[in-house]
């Protein structure tokens, strides 16, 4: 089951990924593309809305 924000939480992470910021350059689309799901698979977000996220990208 989807947490409540499940999908803006996934989206929020992405986002983050792809610009830059202090500590760190932006990654690429593709590496972040490879971050979020093996966060899904950690635990770290929700893999249900992460699957909702990629249906919704197609």
């Amino acid at each position: 089951m989807t947490q409540p924000g499940g999908r803006r939480w996934t989206a929020d992470v992405f986002q983050a990924l792809i610009r830059d910021r202090p500590h760190r350059p932006a990654f690429s689309t593709t590496a972040a593309a490879g971050v979020v799901p093996a966060q899904a698979r950690a635990g770290l977000l929700d893999p249900d809305a992460l699957l909702q996220q990629l249906g919704a990208a197609r």
